[in-house]
């Protein structure tokens, strides 16, 4: 009776993260960025912005099950985090002066509260 219980709990859970759809965009390109040189994340990143507001409706779960893990986060006080997923092809690819990262702030609930494209010089 207990692992029916455990059973039926996680399925609760789960089902509470609803899924987020972007028209026209596709994760298998988005994830698979740092293999194939591509500038699909470049090119995608006016899309995400002009619909920012389906991430700022988000948690941090939701977003990660769409764009996976960042490439870098800080973390902040009062549990406030910002998650950076880099749009530039990685260096493999070639010599970048500037590199782009999505940047996703959550406040200390895990809900997104700005969203927007940075730029920073290469290191």
């Amino acid at each position: 009776m207990k692992n029916i219980f455990l059973i039926f709990l996680t399925f609760f859970f789960i089902s509470c993260y609803k899924q987020l759809e972007m028209g026209g965009f596709e994760k298998n390109k988005w994830t698979s960025y740092s293999t194939d040189c591509s500038m699909y994340r470049v090119n995608i990143a006016p899309k995400i912005i002009k619909n920012k507001e389906i991430l700022l409706e988000s948690t941090q779960n939701e977003i990660e099950s769409i764009l996976g893990n960042p490439q870098e986060h800080e973390l902040y006080k009062r549990n406030q985090k910002n998650f950076y997923y880099r749009l530039t092809p990685p260096t493999d690819c070639g010599n970048f002066e500037i590199v782009q990262y999505l940047s996703i702030r959550f406040n200390g609930l895990g809900r997104a509260n700005l969203v927007q494209v940075i730029s920073r010089e290469k290191e």
